[in-house]
């Protein structure tokens, strides 16, 4: 049996052509300060790159002469791995909160207390309450308690209303926009 090659391939995020891969025999160059250099022949600069160790990256080839960056490449894709991590949708802006029927006063509290820290922390809070066995006949009882959690966060959030799914009943707050304002 042959041997698998355990070398992993390293993640790339973009397909971005650099260095011998640009296809325009001619650049606008640009620096590191996003200054523009000049126009410039490709292989000399390519040359010079590699004594220093930066690398040529294409930014935009729409023209004849095709618009390059120097860069060093290992740092430009750890901060395009960055960005487009952080610009995941939903990425760490959502928490769940979830209690029984039976949940006693102090209890409810404590979790209304963690819903508000979530809240202020400009995190979307989901409140659920699961009914299981004998409590599935006390919808009206969980539909309270809900409402006295959005009554108690409304002056942190705003509700998008109480959805009855099945066994589970659950309501989503947002943040309010003013807290925003306020933090600074």
């Amino acid at each position: 049996m042959p041997k698998k090659n355990n070398i992993k391939p390293v993640k790339t995020y973009l397909n971005v052509r650099r260095n011998e891969r640009i296809k325009s025999w001619t650049i606008r160059a640009i620096d590191f300060n996003s200054k523009q250099i000049g126009v410039l022949k490709k292989t000399p600069v390519i040359r010079f790159l590699h004594k220093i160790k930066l690398d040529l990256i294409e930014i935009s080839s729409k023209v004849n002469t095709s618009v390059c960056k120097l860069v060093n490449y290992s740092k430009y894709v750890y901060k395009l791995g960055k960005r487009l991590k952080k610009n995941k949708v939903g990425y760490g802006k959502f928490k769940e909160v979830r209690f029984k029927v039976n949940i006693s006063e102090r209890d409810l509290l404590i979790k209304v207390k963690r819903c508000s820290s979530f809240l202020i922390k400009d995190k979307k809070v989901k409140l659920g309450v699961f009914l299981r066995g004998k409590f599935i006949e006390k919808k009206e009882t969980a539909l309270n308690l809900l409402h006295l959690c959005v009554t108690k966060l409304s002056d942190l959030g705003r509700s998008e209303g109480i959805k009855v799914l099945g066994r589970s009943i659950q309501v989503f707050i947002n943040p309010k926009i003013n807290l925003k304002i306020n933090k600074f």
